[in-house]
Protein backbone atom coordinates (compact mmCIF):
# COMPACT_ATOMS: atom_id res chain seq x y z
CA UNK A 1 0.00 0.00 0.00
CA UNK A 2 2.82 2.36 0.95
CA UNK A 3 4.66 1.61 -2.28
CA UNK A 4 1.52 2.45 -4.28
CA UNK A 5 1.17 5.80 -2.50
CA UNK A 6 4.81 6.54 -3.21
CA UNK A 7 4.41 5.67 -6.88
CA UNK A 8 1.33 7.91 -7.12
CA UNK A 9 3.32 10.77 -5.62
CA UNK A 10 6.14 10.20 -8.13
CA UNK A 11 3.48 10.21 -10.85
CA UNK A 12 2.41 13.61 -9.52
CA UNK A 13 6.03 14.78 -9.78
CA UNK A 14 6.08 13.59 -13.40
CA UNK A 15 2.86 15.45 -14.23
CA UNK A 16 3.96 18.63 -12.47
CA UNK A 17 7.34 18.44 -14.24
CA UNK A 18 5.49 18.37 -17.57
CA UNK A 19 3.57 21.47 -16.47
CA UNK A 20 6.83 23.20 -15.51
CA UNK A 21 8.34 22.25 -18.87
CA UNK A 22 5.30 23.64 -20.67
CA UNK A 23 5.50 26.90 -18.69
CA UNK A 24 9.19 27.44 -19.45
CA UNK A 25 8.95 26.57 -23.15
CA UNK A 26 5.84 28.72 -23.63
CA UNK A 27 7.50 31.65 -21.83
CA UNK A 28 10.47 31.41 -24.21
CA UNK A 29 8.56 30.87 -27.45
CA UNK A 30 5.66 33.33 -27.12
CA UNK A 31 5.82 37.06 -27.80
CA UNK A 32 3.90 38.17 -24.72
CA UNK A 33 6.76 39.02 -22.38
CA UNK A 34 6.07 42.74 -22.74
CA UNK A 35 2.85 44.40 -23.88
CA UNK A 36 2.16 48.09 -24.33
CA UNK A 37 -0.05 50.65 -26.01
CA UNK A 38 0.88 53.42 -28.43
CA UNK A 39 -0.97 56.64 -29.09
CA UNK A 40 -1.33 58.82 -32.17
CA UNK A 41 -0.89 62.64 -32.09
CA UNK A 42 -4.50 62.91 -33.21
CA UNK A 43 -5.74 61.26 -30.04
CA UNK A 44 -9.18 59.71 -30.35
CA UNK A 45 -10.69 56.47 -29.17
CA UNK A 46 -9.97 55.01 -32.62
CA UNK A 47 -6.34 56.06 -33.01
CA UNK A 48 -4.08 53.70 -31.16
CA UNK A 49 -1.46 51.03 -31.49
CA UNK A 50 -0.57 47.82 -29.68
CA UNK A 51 2.93 46.42 -29.34
CA UNK A 52 4.18 43.19 -27.80
CA UNK A 53 7.36 41.14 -27.89
CA UNK A 54 9.00 38.15 -26.29
CA UNK A 55 12.38 36.94 -25.11
CA UNK A 56 13.59 35.42 -28.38
CA UNK A 57 13.41 38.75 -30.16
CA UNK A 58 10.24 38.56 -32.23
CA UNK A 59 7.53 41.16 -31.73
CA UNK A 60 4.33 42.37 -33.34
CA UNK A 61 2.74 45.78 -33.83
CA UNK A 62 -0.82 46.60 -34.73
CA UNK A 63 -2.08 50.06 -35.59
CA UNK A 64 -5.46 51.69 -35.96
CA UNK A 65 -5.58 55.03 -37.79
CA UNK A 66 -9.29 55.40 -37.20
CA UNK A 67 -10.42 53.01 -39.92
CA UNK A 68 -10.15 49.69 -38.11
CA UNK A 69 -7.27 47.52 -36.92
CA UNK A 70 -4.61 46.87 -39.51
CA UNK A 71 -2.89 43.51 -39.83
CA UNK A 72 -0.21 42.81 -37.26
CA UNK A 73 3.33 43.59 -38.36
CA UNK A 74 6.11 41.25 -37.24
CA UNK A 75 9.53 42.70 -36.50
CA UNK A 76 12.87 41.72 -34.94
CA UNK A 77 12.99 43.38 -31.54
CA UNK A 78 16.74 43.54 -31.01
CA UNK A 79 17.40 45.00 -34.43
CA UNK A 80 14.83 47.73 -33.95
CA UNK A 81 15.74 48.44 -30.31
CA UNK A 82 19.47 47.84 -30.69
CA UNK A 83 20.53 50.72 -28.44
CA UNK A 84 17.61 50.48 -26.01
CA UNK A 85 17.87 46.91 -24.70
CA UNK A 86 20.66 45.27 -22.71
CA UNK A 87 21.43 42.39 -25.08
CA UNK A 88 23.99 40.60 -22.79
CA UNK A 89 21.42 40.61 -19.97
CA UNK A 90 18.76 39.19 -22.29
CA UNK A 91 21.15 36.43 -23.41
CA UNK A 92 21.95 35.63 -19.77
CA UNK A 93 18.23 35.49 -18.94
CA UNK A 94 17.60 33.12 -21.86
CA UNK A 95 20.55 30.96 -20.78
CA UNK A 96 19.18 30.66 -17.25
CA UNK A 97 15.76 29.65 -18.55
CA UNK A 98 17.49 27.15 -20.84
CA UNK A 99 19.28 25.57 -17.87
CA UNK A 100 16.00 25.46 -15.91
CA UNK A 101 14.30 23.78 -18.87
CA UNK A 102 17.04 21.15 -19.26
CA UNK A 103 16.89 20.15 -15.61
CA UNK A 104 13.09 20.05 -15.78
CA UNK A 105 13.43 17.52 -18.61
CA UNK A 106 15.79 15.49 -16.40
CA UNK A 107 13.27 15.67 -13.53
CA UNK A 108 10.49 14.51 -15.86
CA UNK A 109 12.49 11.48 -17.03
CA UNK A 110 13.53 10.33 -13.55
CA UNK A 111 10.08 10.94 -12.09
CA UNK A 112 8.66 8.65 -14.78
CA UNK A 113 11.36 6.04 -14.05
CA UNK A 114 10.44 6.04 -10.36
CA UNK A 115 6.76 5.74 -11.25
CA UNK A 116 7.08 2.66 -13.47
CA UNK A 117 9.90 0.93 -11.54
CA UNK A 118 10.69 0.35 -7.89
CA UNK A 119 11.46 3.81 -6.39
CA UNK A 120 15.11 4.11 -5.35
CA UNK A 121 16.74 6.36 -2.77
CA UNK A 122 19.82 7.42 -4.76
CA UNK A 123 20.69 10.16 -7.24
CA UNK A 124 18.31 8.41 -9.64
CA UNK A 125 15.48 8.62 -7.13
CA UNK A 126 14.30 11.14 -4.55
CA UNK A 127 17.74 12.69 -4.00
CA UNK A 128 18.09 13.40 -7.70
CA UNK A 129 14.57 14.81 -7.94
CA UNK A 130 15.38 17.23 -5.12
CA UNK A 131 18.47 18.37 -7.03
CA UNK A 132 16.90 18.60 -10.52
CA UNK A 133 13.85 20.53 -9.32
CA UNK A 134 15.96 22.72 -7.05
CA UNK A 135 18.24 23.70 -9.94
CA UNK A 136 15.27 24.25 -12.28
CA UNK A 137 13.47 26.44 -9.75
CA UNK A 138 16.65 28.31 -8.81
CA UNK A 139 17.67 29.18 -12.37
CA UNK A 140 14.07 30.03 -13.23
CA UNK A 141 13.97 32.43 -10.28
CA UNK A 142 17.29 34.01 -11.33
CA UNK A 143 15.91 34.59 -14.84
CA UNK A 144 12.83 36.31 -13.36
CA UNK A 145 15.01 38.56 -11.20
CA UNK A 146 17.24 39.50 -14.15
CA UNK A 147 14.33 40.21 -16.46
CA UNK A 148 12.51 42.23 -13.79
CA UNK A 149 15.59 44.42 -13.32
CA UNK A 150 15.91 44.86 -17.07
CA UNK A 151 12.20 45.57 -17.50
CA UNK A 152 12.14 48.22 -14.78
CA UNK A 153 15.34 49.96 -15.91
CA UNK A 154 15.39 49.80 -19.73
CA UNK A 155 12.09 48.47 -21.12
CA UNK A 156 9.12 49.68 -19.12
CA UNK A 157 9.20 53.29 -20.36
CA UNK A 158 11.07 52.64 -23.58
CA UNK A 159 9.00 50.43 -25.89
CA UNK A 160 8.67 53.00 -28.64
CA UNK A 161 10.86 52.10 -31.60
CA UNK A 162 13.33 54.76 -32.83
CA UNK A 163 11.83 54.12 -36.28
CA UNK A 164 8.34 54.98 -35.08
CA UNK A 165 7.50 58.60 -35.82
CA UNK A 166 3.69 58.56 -35.91
CA UNK A 167 2.86 56.82 -32.65
CA UNK A 168 4.35 57.31 -29.20
CA UNK A 169 4.17 55.43 -25.91
CA UNK A 170 0.90 56.00 -24.08
CA UNK A 171 1.56 54.39 -20.69
CA UNK A 172 4.40 52.36 -19.18
CA UNK A 173 4.53 48.85 -20.64
CA UNK A 174 3.42 45.82 -18.64
CA UNK A 175 4.67 42.27 -18.47
CA UNK A 176 2.48 39.82 -20.38
CA UNK A 177 1.42 36.24 -19.76
CA UNK A 178 4.81 34.87 -20.89
CA UNK A 179 6.40 36.42 -17.79
CA UNK A 180 3.71 35.01 -15.50
CA UNK A 181 4.13 31.56 -17.04
CA UNK A 182 7.80 31.76 -16.15
CA UNK A 183 6.83 32.54 -12.55
CA UNK A 184 4.33 29.65 -12.56
CA UNK A 185 7.11 27.32 -13.71
CA UNK A 186 9.24 28.30 -10.70
CA UNK A 187 6.30 27.82 -8.32
CA UNK A 188 5.49 24.37 -9.72
CA UNK A 189 9.17 23.32 -9.58
CA UNK A 190 9.17 24.28 -5.90
CA UNK A 191 5.93 22.35 -5.42
CA UNK A 192 7.66 19.28 -6.85
CA UNK A 193 10.24 19.43 -4.07
CA UNK A 194 7.40 19.21 -1.54
CA UNK A 195 5.85 16.24 -3.36
CA UNK A 196 9.20 14.42 -3.43
CA UNK A 197 9.48 15.01 0.32
CA UNK A 198 6.05 13.44 0.86
CA UNK A 199 6.98 10.52 -1.40
CA UNK A 200 10.01 9.85 0.79
CA UNK A 201 7.91 9.92 3.93
CA UNK A 202 5.32 7.60 2.37
CA UNK A 203 7.80 4.75 2.89
CA UNK A 204 7.35 5.25 6.63
CA UNK A 205 3.57 5.54 7.32
CA UNK A 206 4.16 6.05 11.08
CA UNK A 207 6.54 8.96 10.55
CA UNK A 208 4.03 11.68 11.34
CA UNK A 209 2.69 9.78 14.38
CA UNK A 210 6.21 9.32 15.75
CA UNK A 211 6.99 12.94 15.05
CA UNK A 212 3.95 14.01 17.09
CA UNK A 213 5.02 11.75 19.97
CA UNK A 214 8.57 13.15 19.88
CA UNK A 215 7.23 16.71 20.00
CA UNK A 216 5.00 15.80 22.98
CA UNK A 217 7.91 14.15 24.81
CA UNK A 218 10.17 17.15 24.15
CA UNK A 219 7.48 19.48 25.47
CA UNK A 220 7.08 17.37 28.63
CA UNK A 221 10.84 17.32 29.16
CA UNK A 222 11.06 21.08 28.74
CA UNK A 223 8.23 21.57 31.24
CA UNK A 224 9.96 19.23 33.69
CA UNK A 225 13.21 21.16 33.38
CA UNK A 226 11.35 24.44 33.87
CA UNK A 227 9.63 23.08 36.99
CA UNK A 228 12.99 21.89 38.34
CA UNK A 229 14.52 25.31 37.85
CA UNK A 230 11.59 26.96 39.64
CA UNK A 231 11.94 24.66 42.63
Amino acid sequence: MTNKIQKLLYLDVFIVSLIVLGCFLTAICTNQMVVGKLKHPRVTALNYGNIKFGLIGVGTKQYNYGYGDRDEETYLVYNEYEDQHNIPLIITTLSFIGVATIFTVVSTIFALMNTITVPIQTIHGSLGLYIWNGIAGGFGLLSIILYTIMFETTIKDNIQSPNEDEFSTEDPAKVGYSFWLLLCGVIFATTNIGIVYLAGKAVDPDFFKRKSKIEVNEKQQNEAVADGIMF
